[in-house]
């Protein structure tokens, strides 16, 4: 989604908007953003950050600001894979917040036993500013890590008109190709690929926006899939990208470790020696986006299961 300026916005509705557009400029899959306010609603400080990158800056200033920070306003409920509970709380009450604002919920079904239970008993008021359809679009990727304890994972492929696996380096010369990809990555915290994917590494990102190094993992088996998933889930990584083939796809999809997928389909034929892509039924996924890019396509499927599981 591109973010949308609204002018005829009240003050209220302004502040809220201006605090998912900060997390929306850190990342629109899995960006975060905070305010903290004093008396008068003076603005204290603010901040943003991509959801899974170690977060110590909001306890700090909040602790900084002890003595005069009245309301602290969230861009999403807060869980253990986005902050650490137990120092946010504390800093919380060492200071004179009264009133925390959350512009997201997460869903019920999400674990989150710390926050909830310690709400329950503050002597402070939470409550829930709008929940809008841009706070859900934008924090859908962080609910679905932290409900699955896992990353989102987008796997990303190729394919030629003849079914054959085409290389995703073969399509770089295709600019917004690149560009997609390179911005994909750039909001993650770890990439994994395809042996047949290997070439196209290099033209990546090193690092990502939040200037942590990205990790490149190359998956060769099931097991090695399953290590990687289960290495990311203890690094509390939120948002992983896969740079597949069909085969590595169709992995995935077994494993159910999926939750988006980018195919590319082009009008270049695929390399004689590529082997035919196994047939993927895809028919119960949902297709949330279809774009044309010269002679390539691009098509977006998401797991209708993640729906139901936000409900």
């Amino acid at each position: 989604m591109g973010w949308v300026s609204d002018v005829s916005l009240s003050a209220a509705e302004a502040e809220t908007h201006n605090i998912l557009e900060d997390a929306y400029n850190v990342s629109p899959r899995v960006g975060v953003a905070w305010q903290l306010f004093g008396p008068m609603g003076r603005l204290l400080k603010s901040g943003a950050f991509i959801a899974g990158c170690p977060q110590q800056a909001l306890a700090r200033v909040i602790r900084r600001h002890r003595f005069d920070a009245k309301l602290l306003v969230l861009s999403v409920e807060p869980n253990n894979t986005i902050f650490n509970i137990a120092e946010l709380t504390s800093a919380i009450e060492s200071s004179t917040i009264d009133d925390i604002s959350l512009l997201y919920r997460l869903p019920a079904a999400v674990p989150n036993v710390e926050w909830r239970a310690w709400e329950a008993h503050w002597l402070g008021t939470v409550h829930v500013v709008g929940q809008s359809d841009v706070a859900t679009r934008l924090n859908r990727c962080i609910s679905v890590a932290c409900l699955k304890v896992r990353p989102w994972i987008t796997c990303v492929n190729a394919a030629g008109i003849d079914g054959r696996v085409v290389a995703l380096d073969d399509l770089s010369d295709n600019s917004e190709f690149k560009s997609y990809l390179s911005d994909l990555v750039l909001q993650g915290g770890t990439v994994a690929y395809a042996q047949t994917q290997l070439n196209f590494v290099s033209e990546l990102p090193e690092r990502n926006v939040a200037d942590q190094t990205l990790s490149y993992t190359p998956i060769h088996s099931r097991h090695d899939l399953e290590q990687w998933v289960e290495d990311n889930r203890q690094r509390g990584i939120v948002n992983a990208v896969v740079l597949g083939d069909m085969s590595l796809l169709a992995m995935l999809l077994e494993a159910s470790c999926v939750d988006e997928i980018v195919h590319h389909i082009t009008h270049r034929v695929g390399d004689a020696d590529s082997s035919v892509s196994p047939c993927i039924d895809l028919d119960r996924w949902t297709l949330s986006h279809n774009r044309m890019m010269g002679d390539v396509s691009r098509v977006i499927y998401q797991n209708p299961a993640v729906n139901a599981l936000l409900q």
